[in-house]
């Protein structure tokens, strides 16, 4: 998304956007290992703190879905308390 965005400033041609991405992949595949792994951790740590916080979780869960417009728990498949 980035390399198009300079390409199409200008700021680089097709073949340097190219050459940019490819000295770019063992950067960016590690990037996306970690991240990926990351929020496996943090869904496990998660998974064990509501089952001895449950209602801690649940509350934060109501607070969320009360300020935030946007928030659903369907689309979390969070069911209701």
């Amino acid at each position: 998304i980035l390399l198009n965005e300079i390409k199409h400033e200008k700021l680089l041609d097709e073949n340097e956007a190219i050459s940019a991405l490819h000295s770019l992949t063992d950067v960016i595949v590690s990037e996306v290992l970690q991240s990926t792994y990351n929020q496996a951790l943090s869904i496990s740590i998660d998974e064990r703190f509501s089952r001895r916080y449950l209602s801690d979780f649940l509350r934060t869960i109501e607070v969320i879905e009360d300020n935030i417009e946007s928030f659903n728990r369907k689309s979390f498949y969070i069911p209701k308390n």
